[in-house]
């Protein structure tokens, strides 16, 4: 009985997650892969635009 609130609200946490895993986990998941594939999309074309360096220079050595 002597243990403390924090203890309480973490185990009620952890079992509000394990009560409805699907959305919450689902969400979470679906969150970081598109993220993921933004992150690379926009290097990829940001690598594109050196590579081919489509504004002769003047955009990346002013």
């Amino acid at each position: 009985e002597g243990e403390p609130r924090s203890l309480h609200r973490s185990e009620a946490l952890a079992a509000a997650i394990i009560s409805r895993p699907p959305c919450f986990l689902t969400g979470l998941i679906e969150n970081y892969f598109r993220l993921n594939l933004l992150r690379a999309r926009v290097h990829s074309v940001l690598d594109q635009i050196e590579r081919e360096d489509v504004t002769g220079g003047y955009f990346w050595k002013p």
